[in-house]
């Protein structure tokens, strides 16, 4: 089985072994194996950037210690060690199946972004602090915010929602989409 023969039902998504997930990559869900042998997909509440390291097997955080002596058997790897859920790692057998969106890579004319483990990445624009970050709710689309308000959101790739993030810094109202004032009109 190969990334590409599973249907996320998400466009822009594909499901690749823990091993191979590179540090950026949004991860969605978890997978496991049902007693009939499908592949069955834990949806995160919490979608987050990956930044894979080797794993810590002293490591008593819960996420270690919900793992069963078979996957403790197993090469493990820690997707995630942050503050997410509560400081528990991210901690999946090497050859299991993720669920991520792939990073994107920055175009050449815009902020560089300085990537965190909670969201997408910030950068620095006239002053403000600039957050990107999956969506809520639909974690294959961005979303962008400063100072507490929605530049952007429901955006198809990270670099749509900052140029239209940055259109909206300089004072381009017309760069709003419908889901940005709906999500800007829910924040009031």
């Amino acid at each position: 089985m190969t990334g590409t023969e599973t249907n996320t039902n998400r466009p822009g998504t594909e499901a690749v072994l823990a091993r191979d997930v590179r540090k950026g990559d949004v991860v969605l869900a978890a997978t496991m194996r049902t007693a009939t042998g499908q592949l069955a997909i834990l949806e995160h509440s919490d979608p987050y950037v990956a930044d894979p390291q080797a794993d810590k097997p002293n490591c008593q955080c819960p996420g270690h210690e919900a793992l069963t002596a078979d996957e403790r058997a197993k090469p493990l790897v820690v997707l995630y060690d942050g503050e997410i859920w509560d400081f528990a790692c991210d901690v999946v057998p090497a050859d299991e199946y993720v669920i991520v969106k792939k990073r994107d890579e920055q175009a050449d004319d815009l902020p560089k972004l300085t990537p965190t483990k909670r969201n997408g990445g910030t950068f620095e624009y006239n002053g403000r602090t600039v957050y990107v970050y999956p969506q809520p709710g639909a974690p294959s689309k961005w979303r962008v915010t400063a100072n507490g308000k929605v530049l952007a959101a429901m955006c198809a790739t990270r670099d749509e929602a900052v140029r239209r993030a940055i259109r909206v810094l300089d004072g381009d109202t017309t760069a709003l989409t419908g889901w940005a004032l709906l999500a800007r009109a829910l924040t009031l």
